[in-house]
């Protein structure tokens, strides 16, 4: 018995190997394109679309099936003539009573790296519907209808299931001819098709895409759930749509087409239900990080959690929206209403609703989603309400929004506003006057309005008469302005200002205004003394400033100036300052150049340089630096000890830390001057280079300066010369102080005094004869150079009466005079009244110093040689 029952089975086993080997090895001695037209008319009656493919292979194991590459399913005409599907390849899978049946019944359509077409035609009818409705889903039960009235049944009932896997493929919409930018890429999933119940079910994931936006896909969409189509489409519906992590930042363009640039994460569950006709939705949404994509995440991410109920009628193309809440923090919005004519001509009815919130938590919103304009908070409790009907084009609106408790907060202190109200009507939404508290019995009140059009504007007034000066300027820190935080000032000013500019696509104000100052008292840093204001005027339109005329005391000198800019702020102002007289011994005390008041060097004394170099914190340094400005400076009379500058105007330009003097001109005794100059403050040290040059200078104003021996002296002087430095210490400056200069003399009238005589004396050569006219220099050229402290003059030759004097030398600033004189009396054409000691025709040639203060220098022969004439 047990040598029978072995043998069964291993009979079994063998014929069940053998029948596994013809399987596997039939396929490929059978050709399946005998089975094309019986296959292309099974795929025709299960999709309803006229199928063709290209090749086709026959499998038996593990299911009797096909495969078949490049598969086009046909497109009903009313669709238009684009195909209804492309498919890379079709694995079909029949049911094994199949192979002796007349009538092929599919039990699974595996269908990889399709693209649909989902086409809404004209009629407003889509592709789906008609193909579902051809299905045989869409019919009532065979149980309810009169066998004999029956029509046959549709292949796909023929059989039983049919499940429908997808994946890699691609989902694209069209309405008419026209394809939309929208797609749903990497689409998988499987569709169970039950006809005998009339029912469908279905779990799909995709990714959606817009392929007119380079931008990548927000996340992954989930569809889940089952369909009982019923007739006309009108069966019941259960689905969930759902979606975890996607971005914000991708979903927003992709449904607008416009990118914001608003960075989120959104997880939402939408709940379907109802039929495909009318489709009730409820969803459930978590919104968090929201800001925008260029600022770090919120360390108060500040979720939103949103709650939509509402109903979808599509026959009526209408949305009802039975309650859409949403809440973040302490603040709620609600919104009710619906949207008829969707999507051809949308008709609104909707109310939005902002009920117990707090102004605080819309303030932290708006920080987010844009750039922060200040400083600053406010809190309060804000309610309002707006309504919406309408065209969508030709919309209006109608509603209010209150703010009451509200409070502005700031680092340095909190100001009360008044009561806060916007009504909103269809053209506008208008600000009631609303003031701000600066101080007891001190106010700024604005009022605005935003108003309605084709390109939306808003506008907003601010104004504050008889305000103190201070107390704006305390405000105006608060309010985080900076170049504010060292300035204080005194006094009243009264000013109007008027804000305008497009609303949407918001674009910064347009300014317009003016301003007056009276009695101002303004402490400046870099300042070491207050700048006062008896009375200045400002004015500004748009991109123009001017201020003018602007009236200022610093010390006692009396400033009257125009200012102007046009243009963007890149440009520079433009200046026209003058002042009677100007001492630069006192404007240099003006100045905090290092902390103390001891005396200064010259460029210390021009007023701003020395604050400029230097000061507690480099105010100074930092004031300078942030000036753009060009223009000119009068001053009729400018001293500096016994210098007397006169007429002096210079085109002056300020940029990038650099105070460059284009041009100047002045006089200075009697004769003409002109300089070019450059204060360099971003070089360590500073960097300072002049050229100068004086024109027609008559010597007899500068006698009282020489010796004695030559005050008497006339003549003229003209010079040029280029000096450099660096620092603005005196120390600093005067050992970095180089240059040269080219001085010519002209017509040079020596009066009483005799330097030929005085050599002889000095050299022991005898006395001369009086000249009987004052010795003249003709012309000369003397070259001077400059370092540190020190001048030297470069060999010059000078012939006086058949005399030869060659001079050369030093003088140290404020010290003594070194020079050397070189003698040649050889020639001389003057008679000798005496002969000296040491003389001799044919040896009056020598060298002698003069040294010490130029009032009293001491005389020194060097060198007496003795030469032959040749």
């Amino acid at each position: 018995m047990a040598t029978r029952t072995r043998r069964y089975a291993r009979n079994s086993v063998l014929a069940f190997l053998l029948l596994g080997l013809a399987a596997w090895l039939l396929p490929s001695y059978l050709s399946a394109e005998r089975y094309r037209r019986r296959l292309e008319t099974g795929l025709t009656g299960v999709l309803h679309r006229r199928v063709s493919f290209g090749a086709v292979s026959l499998r038996l194991l593990p299911r009797p099936g096909f495969s078949i590459e490049d598969a086009v399913v046909e497109e009903a005409p009313k669709f238009g003539s684009e195909p209804f599907a492309h498919v890379d390849r079709i694995e079909c899978a029949l049911r094994w009573h199949s192979l002796w049946r007349d009538r092929w019944d599919f039990a699974r359509l595996s269908l990889i790296g399709p693209s649909l077409n989902l086409v809404r035609n004209p009629n407003g009818e889509w592709n789906v519907e008609d193909l579902l409705q051809q299905s045989g889903l869409a019919n009532p039960p065979a149980s309810a209808r009169v066998a004999a009235s029956s029509p046959p049944r549709p292949a796909l009932e023929a059989g039983g299931d049919v499940a429908f896997d997808v994946d890699d493929a691609r989902i694209n919409f069209k309405v008419g001819e026209d394809k939309k930018p929208f797609a749903i890429t990497d689409v998988s999933g499987r569709v169970d098709l039950d006809p005998v119940h009339h029912r469908l079910r279905f779990r799909i994931s995709g990714s959606p895409i817009r392929t007119d936006l380079s931008l990548p896909t927000p996340g992954v969409v989930e569809l889940s759930g089952e369909w009982a189509p019923g007739a006309d489409l009108t069966g019941p519906l259960l689905a969930t749509l759902r979606t975890r992590g996607a971005l914000l930042y991708d979903w927003i363009p992709l449904l607008t087409g416009r990118n914001p640039e608003i960075y989120g994460v959104l997880d939402t569950d939408i709940r379907l239900s109802g039929s495909l006709r009318v489709v009730q939705f409820e969803a459930e949404s978590r919104l968090s990080q929201v800001h925008r994509w260029e600022q770090l995440p919120p360390a108060d991410t500040m979720p939103w959690t949103i709650h939509v109920r509402g109903k979808f009628d599509r026959p009526l193309a209408r949305v009802l929206f039975e309650s859409a809440d949403a809440s973040f923090a302490d603040s709620h919005v609600h919104l009710a209403g619906s949207v008829e004519g969707i999507p051809a001509s949308p008709q609104l009815d909707l109310v939005v609703e902002l009920e117990r919130s707090r102004l605080e938590n819309l303030l932290t919103l708006e920080r987010q989603l844009w750039r922060k304009l200040g400083n600053f908070g406010a809190q309060g409790r804000i309610d309002g309400m707006l309504t919406i009907q309408g065209p969508w084009r030709q919309r209006r609106y109608g509603g209010f929004l209150g703010i009451r408790d509200a409070v502005l907060n700031t680092s340095s202190g909190t100001y009360p506003l008044s009561e806060v109200a916007v009504r909103i009507d269809n053209s506008r939404a208008r600000l009631a006057p609303l003031r701000v508290t600066l101080a007891p019995r001190v106010e700024l009140s604005a009022e605005g309005v935003l108003e309605r059009g084709p390109e939306p504007r808003y506008e907003l007034a601010l104004s504050a008469r008889a305000v103190p000066l201070r107390e704006v300027l305390n405000f105006g820190r608060a309010l985080g302005f900076r170049s504010l935080g060292a300035v204080d000032a005194s006094g009243v000013g009264t000013a109007t200002f008027r804000l305008t500019g497009s609303a949407w696509p918001f674009t910064r104000p347009r300014l317009t205004g003016a301003a007056q100052l009276r009695a101002a008292r303004l402490i400046v840093p870099g300042l070491t003394e207050p700048l006062n204001l008896p009375r200045a005027s400002l004015r500004i339109d748009g991109n123009q400033i001017i201020a003018d005329p602007v009236v200022a005391v610093l010390g006692t000198n009396v400033f009257t100036a125009r200012l102007k800019h046009q243009g963007p702020r890149t440009q520079p102002w433009e200046f026209e300052i003058r002042t009677p007289a100007l001492s630069l011994e006192e404007g240099s005390l003006w100045f905090r150049a290092f902390g103390r008041r001891t005396p200064p060097t010259l460029f210390e004394r021009l007023p701003g340089l020395g604050s400029a170099g230097g000061g507690p914190g480099g105010a100074g340094q930092r004031l300078f630096s942030s000036l753009n400005a060009r223009g000119h400076f009068d001053v009729p009379n400018v001293t500096y000890r016994g210098l007397r500058l006169n007429d002096w105007r210079a085109t002056l330009e300020l940029s990038a830390g650099e105070l460059r003097l284009d041009t100047a001109t002045f006089r200075a005794a009697g004769a003409h001057g002109e300089a070019k100059g450059l204060l360099d403050l971003n070089a360590q040290p500073a960097r300072v280079m002049a050229d100068v040059s004086l024109n027609g200078v008559n010597l007899q104003t500068w006698a009282s300066r020489f010796p004695s021996s030559l005050r008497r002296a006339r003549g003229s002087v003209a010079a040029q010369g280029h000096f450099e430095t660096r620092g603005l210490a005196a120390s600093e400056a005067k050992s970095n102080f180089q240059g040269r200069a080219i001085v010519r003399l002209r017509n040079l009238h020596l009066a009483d005094f005799d330097p030929l005589e005085a050599i002889a004396r000095g050299m022991g050569w005898g006395a001369l004869e009086p000249s009987s006219t004052s010795i003249v220099v003709p012309s000369k050229i003397v070259e001077l150079e400059f370092h540190g402290r020190q001048v030297s003059l470069h060999k010059t030759s000078v012939g006086l009466a058949g005399a030869t004097l060659v001079l050369a030398g030093t003088y140290e600033a404020g010290g003594a005079m070194d020079l050397r004189v070189s003698a040649d009396f050889r020639h001389l054409r003057r008679h000798w009244v005496e002969r000296g000691e040491n003389d001799n025709p044919a040896t009056r040639v020598g060298d002698l110093r003069l040294a010490g203060a130029p009032s009293a220098l001491t005389v020194t022969p060097l060198i007496q040689a003795a030469r032959a004439n040749p």
